[in-house]
């Protein structure tokens, strides 16, 4: 808990609000043109030196003025209402773009992803699940070397399985399998399958492996089905923090090119059903530092649900950018609270 005084908490706020749209170290005077409080650069300077000595900015060298710390960022963004509405003209792209009519819950979120990336110049990311996601088909056929399972989820996923084979199975193998199957996985959700993995199916040591295998790649497979999405990557290398330093741009691609990286990205919004923003040093990987990571939830409590949000560099309009996010969620929220399917959709 802080405990700055509204004149300091204030100074701070504007020093936060000119360096995010110039880019430059903020000086006393800048403040004082831009308060709404009557304040003299003397007042300023001592309050700033408060800022400073606590931590929440910073000065590249003595003669320069300040630039937010990590730890001013965090104040700055609990000082943002939960409630600040989207600003008009983004209001009104929002409510325009998003009112379409999709087929499917996944389209509304890449229709979401697409307009809060081009508002806001962020990657913008989802990712949707369903506790309901079963398998509903599936079949066998078998090469010289290899046993393939092609399956169909509840969800419209299509899976193929292949399993390396050390001999050709016989037909009782393969009806074994088609059993197993049919007793152990079809029908079940990701909780049910879990629940039974660890038995023992056969008393033949390669059927028993190979149900283990089917266990772990099925489990593995149904949860990357609902893998995330990103979109607007381009966008963010248009950022002049990212092209003025290298090492930004590089730590992006690396992210990037890196999707277990990115899957665990998107898995935080699984920690919690909470709108949260992650700022620079924050964030579980290094090469995330240069970011802020934006988690909007959405359906928690129903059976579908998931999250959309926003990679953006550290320095922007957290005033701007948060309320596009929180309505894009808010927005997917409603139509899932309608009870609607998961494979159609009807926007009135």
């Amino acid at each position: 808990m802080n405990s700055l005084n509204t004149r300091t908490k204030e100074i701070l706020n504007i020093l936060i609000d000119q360096y995010v749209n110039t880019g430059f170290p903020v000086g006393s005077e800048t403040i004082v043109q831009n308060s709404e409080i009557e304040v003299s650069p003397a007042t300023v300077r001592s309050e700033m030196g408060l800022l400073t000595r606590e931590g929440y900015i910073s000065k590249l060298h003595q003669f320069s003025g300040s630039i937010p710390s990590h730890k001013g960022y965090q104040l700055f963004i609990e000082m943002i209402p939960d409630d600040n509405p989207p600003e008009m003209n983004d209001f009104v792209t929002l409510k325009g773009k998003l009112n379409v009519l999709p087929k499917t819950f996944e389209h509304v979120c890449e229709n979401a992803m697409a307009v809060i990336s081009d508002l806001t110049g962020g990657v913008a990311f989802s990712k949707l699940y369903s506790s309901r996601s079963i398998l509903i088909d599936f079949g066998f056929f078998q090469l010289e070397n290899e046993l393939i399972i092609t399956s169909k989820l509840s969800s419209g996923t299509v899976l193929e399985i292949k399993l390396p084979l050390i001999r050709k199975l016989t037909s009782n193998e393969i009806q074994f399998l088609d059993n197993f199957i049919k007793l152990e996985i079809f029908g079940k959700t990701i909780d049910q399958i879990e629940q039974s993995k660890y038995s023992v199916f056969s008393t033949d040591n390669l059927l028993q492996q190979i149900c283990l295998e089917i266990f772990e790649i099925f489990l593995l497979r149904i949860r990357r089905s609902e893998e995330g999405k990103f979109k607007g990557a381009k966008r963010v290398f248009e950022h002049p923090d990212v092209i003025s330093q290298p090492i930004i741009a590089k730590s992006l691609l690396e992210m990037i090119d890196d999707p277990l990286l990115f899957e665990d990205l998107i898995d935080l919004s699984n920690d919690e059903d909470s709108f949260r923003v992650i700022i620079g040093e924050d964030n579980i990987e290094n090469n995330l530092k240069w970011f802020s990571i934006i988690i909007a939830p959405f359906g928690i409590s129903n059976n579908l649900g998931g999250s959309i949000g926003l990679i953006v560099p550290k320095r922007i309009s957290y005033k701007r950018i948060l309320p596009i996010v929180k309505y894009a969620s808010i927005w997917i929220d409603g139509l899932i609270k309608k009870n609607m399917g998961e494979n159609s959709l009807i926007l009135e």
